[in-house]
């Protein structure tokens, strides 16, 4: 039997072949929440079907009612246009996209030759009205939250206001295989998982600035619960809460975990999202709390070891208050009597960042991984100009120049960097420190699924940390296996 929407998740970047398995599908999942329930979805994923391209033409010959994608700034894009220029080449089927980056950039997505519909914001109710009316044939204008091609021009509709997350169903696991998307982390089948949208904080960096408005809202702990309980039953052994910030409440935080203790269930779960002002609520007995409730890692953007840096970003700390290199220094030692790990996340490339700056957060780095064994660190990320955030604006005073087509984002990638104001010599010594930084501690124990994989970057990080440290990348041969171990 045929499906009416087909969805065609892009492939992200080089981040899940390190790992056992990809990542769930999660963003599409959760726009067909409500899809699903009245129509027949078909998910398509790049990362998993090498032949998505012979299913997604195969697809296509029965005229579903519309294809949709999803993507983030950067590389995804490019993936996500292969698809869109399959279903446009091949038949007359609207193209919808959707997600953080469309959203940011409704008109110029929109506009894109290969791109017919955005859904802009949250999707699942907007979606599954834009399916209802495409079905019907029925004009677009009155739903909110689109973007639009209409007699060759863009139409943009009123904003959908945030939905309230408890009205939703449950996410609608039974669309894959969820037994292929259960990547391991300390040897335990892990789902991705998300109980609340938005952050309240002000971060210049972040596309919460834009994209949720500095607005957060949640799931119960109860609710929480129970979507742990249905997971359960579908294999998974550990939850990654992808959360922009899952601590805001610490009361709901405090029930969750004293719920996950009660359970018989042997399932952990990784806080990805939590603040310094966040962890400092925090006093001892409530982290113990945590840890007895499955809590085994929670994830710091510490973002860099420069204070005069951090006061451009504007991590607030408490109150008015900005974050201070000092707070990154003593939550990671008083989080080390602990046994959860502490990962920590960097970046590098903002502008009028100077050599001091990025020492600093090299020296900060260090010091985390020494004063803790159980602190990790993300690679020192390249910073990426989220459309519309004040580091946008800063990085165009400073004379980067915008793309003006969708294809022109998919350049962008942590990874890599290719911002003017940096020299040519500069960007290709954060894209050396950029690969030799993923392999400063033991993360690899915890993520990948290859025992190879394990022995050699461990054999590597002697190397790396001498890199990292003295800035050195001679004969940096560790270019070529990017695409094979970044993260």
């Amino acid at each position: 039997m045929s499906a009416d929407v087909i969805l065609v998740q892009p492939y992200v970047g080089s981040m899940d072949r390190v790992r056992s398995a990809p990542a769930l599908p999660l963003g599409l999942l959760t726009a067909a929440t409500l899809v699903e329930r009245e129509h027949k979805v078909k998910l398509i994923d790049q990362r998993l079907d090498p032949q998505w391209r012979e299913h997604l033409k195969q697809e296509l010959k029965s005229q579903p009612i519309c294809v949709a994608t999803t993507s983030m700034t950067g590389v995804e894009i490019r993936h996500a246009l292969d698809a869109s220029s399959i279903v446009k080449e091949d038949s007359e089927v609207p193209m919808v996209w959707g997600g953080v980056h469309p959203s940011l950039l409704p008109e110029q997505t929109a506009a894109h030759p290969h791109v017919d519909i955005v859904v802009v914001g949250e999707g699942e109710q907007t979606f599954h009205e834009l399916v209802r009316v495409l079905e019907q044939e029925k004009p677009l204008g009155e739903i909110r939250g689109l973007c639009f091609k209409e007699n060759s021009h863009i139409r943009r509709t009123p904003e959908r206001p945030f939905l309230d997350m408890n009205s939703l169903p449950p996410v609608p696991y039974h669309l894959v295989d969820v037994r292929k998307y259960l990547p391991l982390f300390d040897g335990r089948r892990t789902i991705y998982m998300q109980t609340s949208r938005g952050c309240p904080f002000n971060c210049t960096y972040c596309y919460n600035q834009v994209f949720n408005e500095r607005k957060w809202r949640s799931w119960t702990p109860e609710r929480i619960l129970e979507e742990v309980q249905r997971v359960g039953e579908l294999g998974a052994e550990s939850i990654y809460l992808v959360d922009d910030e899952f601590c805001i409440d610490l009361k709901r935080v405090e029930a969750f975990a004293r719920g996950m203790a009660r359970e018989s269930h042997d399932i952990v779960w990784q806080d990805g999202g939590i603040t310094f002002d966040s962890f400092k609520r925090m006093s001892d007995d409530y982290l113990r709390t945590l840890a007895k409730g499955g809590c085994v890692r929670l994830t710091f953007g510490a973002e860099s070891g420069s204070q005069r840096i951090l006061d451009m970003v504007k991590i607030t700390a408490s109150g008015k208050r900005m974050q201070t290199v000092d707070d990154i220094v003593a939550s990671n030692r008083r989080l080390s009597k602990f046994d959860v790990i502490a990962f920590y996340s960097f970046l590098a490339g903002f502008p009028t960042e100077t050599d001091e700056d990025l020492q600093a957060s090299i020296r900060l780095i260090f010091q985390l991984i020494r004063d803790n064994p159980n602190a990790r660190t993300s690679p020192i990320y390249n910073f990426t100009p989220y459309p519309g955030t004040d580091m946008y604006h800063l990085a165009i005073k400073h004379g980067w120049i915008p793309p003006t087509r969708l294809d022109g984002w998919a350049d962008y990638h942590l990874s890599t960097s290719n911002l003017p104001y940096l020299s040519p010599e500069r960007r290709r010594m954060l894209e050396n420190l950029y690969i030799a930084s993923i392999f400063l501690d033991n993360k690899f124990k915890e993520y990948s699924g290859s025992a190879a994989v394990k022995a050699l970057a461990a054999l590597y990080r002697p190397l790396a940390r001498f890199r990292v440290k003295h800035r050195f990348f001679g004969l940096m041969v560790e270019r070529y296996l990017r695409d094979i171990v970044a993260v």
